[in-house]
């Protein structure tokens, strides 16, 4: 079911120390990117699932499998504590802790007045490679059958 968001609140309707808890995950678990989780494409990859809702969840160190190295998962900036997991209509997880992705999908969300639409994200550039100006995702939606991206500047499909 598709619920319309009232007076156009996305994503969070209390203050931003409030959190919805989901289950705890090994680093392991949560490192892979498998059983309840949609792994995060490589830059030139994408990834399509249909949104169904979005949970904040707590910042949180795990550890890297593959290298040791501790990492935090929270979306940058001083003083922020969380981090968005994107809830896929199968209850798979995309978990984004990057401000753009989470600006665009807001931007969608807050135009089409609900969540329930099929999302596709792409990773178009290493952020840590490319200027504070240019994208390093695209966040489409799929409006009249046909993927399309909100244009911030005049808030239409293009």
């Amino acid at each position: 079911m598709v619920d319309k968001i009232e007076d156009k609140k996305t994503f969070v309707e209390e203050e931003q120390n409030e959190f919805s808890e989901g289950e705890d995950l090994t680093p392991e678990v949560f490192m892979e990117g498998s059983n309840n989780f949609i792994k995060a494409p490589a830059v030139g990859d994408s990834v399509e699932f249909v949104l169904k809702g979005v949970k904040q969840q707590k910042a949180r160190k795990v550890k890297n499998p593959k290298t040791g190295n501790m990492m935090d998962i929270k979306l940058s900036g001083d003083g922020v504590d969380y981090y968005y997991d994107f809830i896929a209509d199968d209850d798979k997880v995309f978990s984004c802790s990057t401000w753009q992705l989470v600006g665009k999908t807001r931007a969608i969300v807050k135009k089409l007045g609900k969540f329930g639409f099929k999302l596709k994200i792409e990773h178009v550039a290493d952020g840590r490679e490319i200027s504070k100006d240019q994208d390093a995702w695209k966040v489409y939606a799929e409006v009249d059958g046909k993927f399309k991206e909100l244009n911030k500047e005049t808030n239409e499909w293009a």
